[in-house]
């Protein structure tokens, strides 16, 4: 090889470990700190009511969330056993993404703590991922 090509592929080697190194100190810091966390305080809002709103609301629910969340008996999104799925998951049932208390661990849930539904952020600041 030509003295020249030599150079350039040390160059381009030593470039080259220095990404690697850079990229490894990197992985080893969020692996030992950790991903950064930081608090979050939920916005005021204010919300006014109108007829349009819900009827745009009723829409939004029928097209995401009432195929899995719908109470066949109670047409309310309390949540149901998702019998369409394969026996192999086993016994699955839909979450109450109401207000509406079905059980005890329901009973102390807000219409704020359901607004996680949309950013995809649970209160305490750790993410989820979502079905669709």
């Amino acid at each position: 090889m030509k003295p020249i090509v030599k150079k350039v592929l040390r160059r381009a080697s030593y470039v080259l470990a220095a990404v690697v190194a850079v990229v490894a100190v990197l992985a080893i810091y969020v692996q030992v700190d950790g991903i950064p966390r930081y608090p979050q305080t939920a916005p005021v809002v204010t919300v006014t009511s109108s007829p349009q709103r819900i009827e745009r609301g009723r829409k939004l629910a029928g097209l995401i969330c009432n195929d899995c969340h719908e109470n066949n008996e109670t047409h309310q999104l309390t949540g149901r056993h998702m019998t369409d799925l394969p026996p192999e998951f086993g016994e699955i049932y839909s979450k109450n993404i109401t207000s509406i208390p079905t059980s005890a661990s329901a009973a102390g849930r807000t219409a704020s703590s359901n607004s996680s539904c949309a950013p995809g952020c649970a209160p305490t600041g750790s993410t989820f991922r979502r079905g669709w």
